[in-house]
Parts: structure tokens; C-alpha cells; sequence
């Protein structure tokens, strides 16, 4: 009966001396969130830099008209912005055509100004999944399936853009 008392008082003396061992070692702490717990959240710059976006859908409003129609501009399916941390970018297509871009946050981070080098800046109202914007008095070239013009629309164009999968 003294040795398994003997056993018993070994085996907890290892068990509490194995668990001491492991708090003399604990994890090392997160450098980007010291408090551990869960990490930070991710900033806008993060979020609207993580991938390109794209065209989800392109309306239009006519003038004089309330109702909104889809409209398919020819090779929107291939718009891109992409967003570098730094402030700069590209652009592929678009109505602002393709090239180097510069990009600033703005109102709280609740729009993106945009600025197409050599050309205007424009605005795109900003939330971590989609990018929205207003083309207002916008004359479009209505072409057949085999790209001849067969006339024009002018009106209110509304773009809605989101990340790639």
C-alpha cells in the first residue's frame, strides 16, 4: 500500500511539475496585437488593396425616364481597378479609359477619389465590399452585334463595382 501511495505521489509530483514547465514557456506575443485575443481588424487601405475589382453591374436612367434598364457596354466584363497600398493603381477600361491611376480616400473613408493620370479626378462612394458611382448627362453609342452605331442614349449612368472572388 506505501508503494502505490509512494506511485501516486510520484505521478502528481511530474503532473505538477510538467504543468509549471509549460508556463514558464508561454507563446510569444503577436507583435501586430500584443493584447492577443482576436487580431485587429483589417483597415480600408487593407481591404480595398487586398484584390482587383470589377464592373457587377453597369444602368442607365434616360432622360425624361424614372425607370432603370441594364445596359451592356461592350467589353465592361473586363474593367478593372486595382488598388495598391501606396496610393497608386491601374485602371483597364472604364469610362475613364486605361492607364496609371492615383487613389485617396476621402469623407472618412467613405469615398475613393480616383485620378486617371492626365485626367480628373472622380468619386466613387466606398464600403469594404463595393465601390459606387454616378455618371450624370451621359451620351453612350448604341452599337448592333457587330459594332456599327445604330444611334445614342443619353442619361444617368450608374456603375456598381465589387472585388474579384
Amino acid at each position: 500500500m506505501k508503494l502505490m501511495n509512494k506511485s501516486f505521489v510520484f505521478v502528481l509530483m511530474g503532473m505538477l511539475v510538467f504543468a509549471a514547465c509549460k508556463k514558464d514557456n508561454p507563446t510569444p506575443t503577436d507583435p501586430n496585437n500584443p493584447g492577443g485575443g482576436n487580431p485587429p481588424a483589417p483597415t480600408n487601405t487593407e481591404l480595398i488593396s487586398a484584390k482587383p475589382w470589377q464592373v457587377a453591374t453597369t444602368r442607365i436612367i434616360e432622360q425624361g425616364q424614372t425607370d432603370t434598364a441594364n445596359i451592356n457596354i461592350v467589353g465592361s466584363a473586363n474593367w478593372r481597378l486595382t488598388f495598391a497600398a501606396n496610393g497608386s493603381g491601374s485602371i483597364v477600361g472604364t469610362f475613364m479609359n486605361s492607364g496609371a491611376m492615383t487613389w485617396a480616400f476621402a469623407a472618412n473613408e467613405t469615398r475613393v477619389d480616383i485620378t486617371k493620370t492626365g485626367a480628373a479626378a472622380v468619386s466613387y462612394n466606398y464600403t469594404a465590399t463595393s465601390l459606387k458611382r454616378t455618371i450624370p448627362n451621359i451620351q453612350l453609342t448604341i452599337v448592333n452585334s457587330a459594332g456599327d452605331s445604330v444611334g445614342s442614349v443619353t442619361g444617368t449612368v450608374l456603375e456598381d463595382w465589387v472585388k474579384l472572388p
